[in-house]
């Protein structure tokens, strides 16, 4: 009789402990999902999302399922839920669930205001009015006078950063340049440039052909090039033979050209 009355007991003891833990656990979840709606619905307001049904088409999540998360009828959201509306509103899972966003530090906003105190050093660009002296083949067979292109001809300018107050830039004509430079297109020349193996060059000779190449090296008063063109072999020049050399600082679309 004694053994039976001791087996109740024990059996009460942990039907209780267990009403206890369960009430308990589910007290926890319970303040949990009240934290985390009241999270999301501040970080709603935040990034200015008006509705439910635009979060969850913003995020790619049911309405549904979503507004029975935050009217408190899902007591356990899954975690994979909860972080994707954290990826959303750029927070931490852990933020949304257990830290208050209403009073805390962390938000979207001082975030925000954090990655705009960054500072860079920014590099200014000084953006002329470049010259354009002309139409030209560049790729070998095209001839260049630059004291008849400055003659009285306004062949329009480009718009290019440069610190060189020599710039200017010649069309391109012909499909010999292709694909580095297309038809119609703009190489911008800055003379006052050092030159150096691997750059690319204008190259013009002594009758006043003009080609764009890289420059390899020279060597013996030979200046060797490389073609850009993969179809045209590498040339070596005598030095005697070369009217000039002009270091090409780029290419400019057609959208960069104007008139005057």
């Amino acid at each position: 009789m004694r053994k039976i009355y001791l087996n109740l007991n024990i059996i009460c003891v942990k039907v209780y402990f267990e009403f206890y833990i369960g009430l308990k656990g589910s007290n926890i979840m319970g303040m949990m999902t009240a934290k985390l709606n009241k999270n999301i619905k501040k970080l709603m307001a935040e990034k200015g999302v008006k509705s439910v049904a635009e979060l969850s088409r913003r995020i790619g999540m049911p309405q549904p399922t979503l507004h029975r998360m935050l009217s408190g009828e899902v007591k356990s959201p899954r975690l994979k839920i909860i972080q994707k509306i954290a990826d959303f509103f750029r927070v931490e899972a852990n933020e949304l669930l257990y830290k208050d966003l209403i009073t805390s530090h962390i938000s979207i906003e001082n975030k925000t205001k954090a990655y705009e105190r960054v500072e860079v050093n920014a590099i200014p660009f000084n953006f002329c009015k470049v010259p354009v002296l002309g139409t030209t083949q560049l790729g070998g067979g095209g001839y260049w006078n630059p004291k008849e292109s400055s003659a009285g001809h306004d062949y329009g300018y480009i718009i290019w950063p440069t610190e060189d107050r020599d710039a200017f830039a010649l069309r391109c004509q012909g499909e010999s340049m292709m694909p580095r430079i297309q038809h119609g297109e703009f190489v911008v020349m800055e003379p006052n440039y050092k030159y150096k193996p691997g750059d690319e060059v204008l190259v013009q000779d002594d009758h006043g052909q003009v080609m764009v190449k890289t420059f390899l090296y020279q060597r013996d008063d030979v200046v060797h090039l490389l073609s850009i063109n993969s179809n045209h072999p590498p040339i070596r020049l005598a030095v005697p033979t070369i009217e000039k050399i002009i270091y090409v600082a780029g290419i400019a679309k057609d959208s960069l050209y104007y008139r005057e």
